[in-house]
């Protein structure tokens, strides 16, 4: 048996606690969640929230949240995905195929590094008590600024002209008044809170501050299922599936005149509890397709998904190998675009159904 034939699903993981960084891989039957650890080893990228947290997560939560089921027959996570009320934690040692379906999302568990973040709190808070102004500070002419400035003026004198370092003295270091030490103070204040949301929100991430990332090569992403896909939010989904069916109408105005753009109005529906990613893992397996046809509510098995991505590999049976991947990972991305007869219908009665609670 070969690599690709070992693989058994697709998961999505979340990076950066960013929706928009939802990550497609490849799991095989025998991996565990702890197996998705080499993940997080194995690409040169800051994958954490920020530099306050671990690199390599100690574990993982599902999210049983329904999500949102396309036009097509698609689901996205939508934007409850991430909430509470919504989030299992699993085992490390559990098999990943026995705890989610095909294409759920999964949200690692950061850990904190608590004495880097509390150094960083310290000396920011310490830069700031030295910054006070010298009429409020216990210990008035201890700013930092002060001392690099007594600093320069001392090498400038022993290096280079006395005359001008008593010069850059009586230029920097001269007695300010009280308003312009508040508006000094003001704006380091400023500084220190622009440096501090940075590092907390991830705006400044880098891999690590002691050593440089690993190199990686087509073999390691390979063994970490990397398949560069990931999934998009309820709002790009709208605006390319829109774009998709206009064009595929022939414009806007063929569009129009066959009815399609009132159809785009609503290509989304938000799945109720029980549904969707919600569907209990205990029925995988059991409901087939002619089943969902016969049921008021959307849930998920195996038979849907296994007949989504027929259908899939029957349209695109003609293109090579390098655009059939291309489409594949669109279809990762987005879901179907188009979808079998038998699939549209099960989508329109849960459409359908939801018309009345939405007027």
């Amino acid at each position: 048996m070969t690599e690709k034939q070992e693989y058994a699903q697709d998961v999505y993981i979340r990076m950066n606690l960013d929706e928009d960084k939802d990550y497609c891989f490849e799991v095989k039957k025998t991996q565990t969640f702890k197996d998705l650890f080499q993940i997080f080893e194995t690409l040169p990228l800051a994958l954490c929230p920020s530099i306050f947290y671990n690199r390599v997560p100690k574990g993982f939560m599902v999210s049983r949240c329904p999500g949102e089921l396309t036009a097509e027959g698609g689901l996205l996570f939508g934007r409850d995905a991430d909430k509470p009320k919504w989030l299992t934690r699993v085992s490390n040692d559990d098999l990943i195929v026995s705890k989610v379906w095909p294409g759920q999302l999964l949200l690692p568990i950061w850990e904190e590094k608590t004495f880097l973040t509390y150094s960083i709190y310290a000396a920011l808070l310490t830069w700031l008590y030295t910054d006070l102004p010298d009429f409020i500070s216990p210990t008035p002419g201890i700013a930092l600024t002060t001392w690099v400035c007594k600093a320069v003026c001392y090498l400038v004198e022993k290096f280079y002209d006395a005359g001008f370092a008593e010069y850059l003295r009586g230029e920097l270091l001269f007695e300010s008044g009280k308003v312009l030490q508040c508006v000094f103070f003001f704006f380091n204040v400023l500084k220190v809170l622009i440096i501090f949301g940075s590092l907390k929100f991830g705006v400044v991430n880098p891999y690590s501050l002691t050593s440089k990332p690993p190199a990686i090569t087509k073999e390691d992403l390979i063994r970490i299922g990397w398949t560069g896909s990931r999934k998009v939010s309820v709002e790009v989904f709208k605006g390319d599936y829109r774009n998709h069916c206009i064009e595929k109408a022939g414009g806007v105005m063929a569009a129009y005149k066959d009815g399609i753009l009132t159809k785009l109005s609503d290509t989304t529906l938000a799945l109720e509890e029980g549904e969707g990613f919600n569907t209990p893992l205990d029925t995988k397996g059991k409901l087939t397709l002619k089943d969902l046809e016969e049921q008021d509510k959307f849930f998920l098995t195996l038979d849907f998904i296994i007949a989504q991505e027929k259908f899939f590999h029957e349209q695109h049976a003609d293109l090579d190998e390098t655009e059939f991947a291309k489409a594949f990972k669109k279809f990762r991305n987005y879901g179907p675009f188009e979808t079998s007869p038998q699939i549209k219908r099960i989508v329109e009665k849960r459409f359908e159904k939801a018309k009345p609670s939405q007027q």
